[in-house]
């Protein structure tokens, strides 16, 4: 089923209302708010500029660390998309881990960014 008109709208509200936001940070004369747009959101630009790379690595990320993590003993392995939730790890462990994986994504991310940036402007990776 498609989503509802509602749910829609909501996301894409907040959707274009943080992109206005993010292009009048970027626009704006005053030093403190360009220092914090360069600082604070670079993680976001590193992200954006590899997107479709970050979608397809976090799941070969995250699989991993459940693997890693069933192996060690520290959960239950029922690898199943609906397997039973009995056996994980708790909502800290789980939140713990979901920032590791943000982080080692982020350096893979800045790392693929640096190759595909020094690839020729005709090139396929540019495309990925």
């Amino acid at each position: 089923y498609p989503p509802s008109i509602s749910y829609t709208t909501i996301t894409l509200s907040i959707n274009h209302l943080l992109a206005t936001l993010f292009l009048l940070l970027s626009l704006s004369r005053l030093a403190s708010i360009k220092t914090l747009y360069t600082r604070v959101l670079a993680p976001l630009r590193v992200y954006g500029r590899s997107a479709f790379f970050f979608y397809v690595m976090h799941f070969y990320v995250y699989i991993g660390m459940r693997f890693l993590l069933t192996a060690m003993g520290f959960i239950k392995g029922d690898f199943g998309f609906f397997g039973s939730q009995e056996g994980n790890l708790p909502d800290a462990g789980f939140w713990c881990l979901w920032v590791v994986g943000l982080v080692l994504l982020y350096f893979m991310c800045e790392r693929y960014g640096r190759f595909k940036m020094g690839t020729g402007a005709d090139s396929l990776w540019r495309l990925f």
